[in-house]
C-alpha cells in the first residue's frame, strides 16, 4: 500500500471515530437504547483505528491530531487522542488481546463523564462515567474496567499496564485542559507537559520507557526550534534517542505549493534541537490542513462549510531528508 492510499484509510476512519464519539457528546438527553448503541459504535470505531498504528503514516496522523487547533470538539477530540496515545505506547508490549482491547476502551471511554448531559450528576467526573456506564448495562463494560476508569487519574491506584491511563491523562490534561476542572489554570506546552510526567518517574522505569514510547521528549504535533534557527514540526519518535525525533520543516514553493522537508535527527549530527517553541499563526494556519501534511489526505470540498481556505496554498509535496541537515 502507497503512502498515500495508507493516509486515505486514516483519514477515513478517523472521520468516522470523530463522528462518532461526537455524536455520543452532543447528545442533549439520555437516552438508554441510544447512548448505549452510539458508545458501541464509537468503539468499534477506535478499534479501527488504533489497527492503523504500525501503518507509517500513523506519526504523521499524529502531529495532526495533537497540533491541530481549529478542530472544535474538544472532549471527543480528547477521547480520540487518548485512545490513539495508547495504542502507541502499548505498541509491541507482551499484552493479551482482551488486555490491550480493554485498555484502549478505557481510554476512549473514560472521560465521558464531561458529557454535558451527564454532567448535572453528582460527583467526580470519573465517577459518574462509571455510574452511567453501568446503568447502559454495555456488554463489553467491565468491573475491571470499572477500576480503570475510577483510577485513571490516580498514578498510586492506576493498575493499568505501566500505569499507562494515569500517566497519559496527567499529560493531556496539563497540556489540553478539560474546560471544567481545570479552569482558570495555566496549561503546559507538550515538552513541558512531559517533563511534569517525568518527575515521580524513576530513569530507568518501564512506566516511563512505555509513556516516552506513547508521547516522546519533543512530543509529536509540537514545534521546536532547530540549532540553525529554523522552526520544525515533530513528526515521528525515534525510540532509542528521544532527544533526535523526526521534524519537518515547511516553506512556500513555487507557485501554490507547500514544501514540507523532513530529517531525521538520529541522522544528521550536526543537527539538534535547541528548545521548544510555542507555534505562530502561520504555522497553526498550516497544521489545521492535514492535506498540507499528510500525503493522501483529501482536502474538505470547497463548498463545504468546514473547508478553511488557504489563499497561498492548495498544494503539497512532501520531501524525504532523512540523512542530512534541512536545507
Amino acid at each position: 500500500m502507497s503512502a498515500s492510499s495508507a493516509s486515505s484509510v486514516i483519514q477515513q476512519k478517523f472521520l468516522k471515530l470523530f463522528q462518532d464519539i461526537g455524536l455520543f457528546f452532543e447528545g442533549e438527553r439520555q437516552l438508554q437504547d441510544k447512548d448505549s448503541t452510539q458508545l458501541t459504535l464509537s468503539r468499534t470505531s477506535m478499534m479501527e483505528l488504533t489497527k492503523e498504528v504500525t501503518n507509517p503514516s500513523f506519526d504523521r496522523f499524529l502531529a495532526f491530531l495533537m497540533g491541530a487547533t481549529e478542530l472544535r470538539a474538544d472532549y471527543p477530540l480528547q477521547a480520540i487522542r487518548m485512545a490513539c496515545l495508547t495504542a502507541k505506547g502499548l505498541q509491541g508490549e507482551k499484552l493479551s488481546a482482551e488486555q490491550r482491547q480493554e485498555l484502549l476502551t478505557v481510554a476512549l471511554v473514560a472521560d465521558t463523564g464531561f458529557r454535558p448531559a451527564w454532567l448535572g450528576h453528582h460527583g467526580l467526573h470519573y465517577e459518574i462515567t462509571s455510574y452511567q456506564l453501568k446503568s447502559l448495562g454495555l456488554p463489553w463494560y467491565s468491573p475491571s474496567m470499572e477500576r480503570l476508569i475510577l483510577n485513571h487519574h490516580n498514578v498510586a491506584e492506576d493498575s493499568s499496564p505501566f500505569k499507562i491511563l494515569s500517566l497519559l491523562s496527567s499529560y493531556l490534561g496539563k497540556v489540553y485542559g478539560t474546560g471544567v476542572e481545570d479552569v482558570g489554570m495555566a496549561l503546559l506546552s507538550p515538552a513541558a507537559g512531559v517533563r511534569h510526567v517525568m518527575t515521580d518517574l524513576q530513569p530507568d522505569s518501564t512506566q516511563l520507557r512505555v509513556f516516552m514510547k506513547a508521547v516522546g521528549a519533543l512530543p509529536i504535533g509540537s514545534w521546536v526550534q532547530l540549532s540553525n534557527g529554523k522552526p520544525a514540526l515533530v513528526v515521528g519518535s525515534n525510540v532509542k534517542h528521544i532527544l533526535k525525533p523526526v521534524v519537518a520543516h515547511f516553506k512556500a514553493g513555487a507557485g501554490k505549493e507547500v514544501l514540507w522537508e523532513d530529517t531525521d535527527l538520529e541522522k544528521s549530527p550536526k543537527l539538534h534541537i535547541t528548545k521548544d517553541i510555542e507555534a505562530s499563526t502561520e504555522q497553526r494556519q498550516v497544521l489545521n490542513h492535514p492535506e498540507l501534511l499528510v500525503p493522501g489526505w483529501l482536502a474538505p470540498p470547497e463548498e463545504s462549510e468546514d473547508a478553511v481556505t488557504l489563499p497561498a496554498t492548495d498544494k503539497v509535496n512532501v520531501i524525504h531528508h532523512t540523512d542530512h541537515e534541512a536545507s
